[in-house]
């Protein structure tokens, strides 16, 4: 990890710092620091499957409950099942760009709060990368105290195609999967 861009404090169970190295004193970042994943520490049991291409191994909110107007993110956990079904390989890059998607939902299927990133590209996935993904969702202040829905899901950048979510039968059950809602207080 680089020395202006430290781990997020959700890494800290996964990891074991091993050592830090300087750089030249007119490098952008004077050191950065190694670690050793730990790989004991990962969930191993697929919640979710996309498309047998990815799965969803854990989600769960960093704070719960949260208050209107704070920013409330949600933790996921990710293993790469097979890369070569994430999306379509597309110009001008020729490779797949798929982003995850986190949606707060309202009583009435409203979006309330949106989150679309990856901050692991999929055109370099190999089958088995485990990867960690922190949603950060902006909580409207008018957002009325309560239990929210929270739905994930994958899809293809240039496309907008979801992957689809799998049963144990590898079957089409959906385009998104629900996961841990999130509670809102006053």
């Amino acid at each position: 990890a680089p020395f202006s861009t430290p781990l997020h404090p959700e890494f800290a169970p996964y990891v074991k710092e091993i050592d830090t190295v300087a750089l030249r004193q007119d490098d952008l970042d004077p050191a950065f620091t190694r670690y050793r994943l730990l790989a004991d520490t990962w969930p191993t049991t697929a919640t979710v499957d996309f498309g047998s291409a990815i799965e969803l191994l854990e989600a769960r909110w960093r704070e719960d409950p949260v208050t209107p107007g704070a920013t409330a993110e949600l933790i996921t956990v990710w293993r790469v099942t097979d890369a070569s079904q994430v999306g379509p390989i597309v110009p001008p890059a020729f490779e797949t760009d798929a982003v995850l998607f986190t949606h707060i939902v309202g009583s009435a299927g409203e979006i309330l709060a949106q989150s679309d990133s990856l901050a692991a590209p999929s055109w370099d996935w190999q089958d088995g990368d485990i990867f960690i993904q922190i949603h950060p969702l902006f909580i409207p202040a008018e957002t009325a105290p309560g239990s929210y829905e929270t739905v994930v899901g994958i899809y293809d950048r240039a496309s907008g195609t979801r992957l689809p979510l799998l049963d144990r039968d590898e079957r089409f059950v959906d385009d998104h999967a629900f996961v841990v809602p999130l509670n809102v207080n006053e």
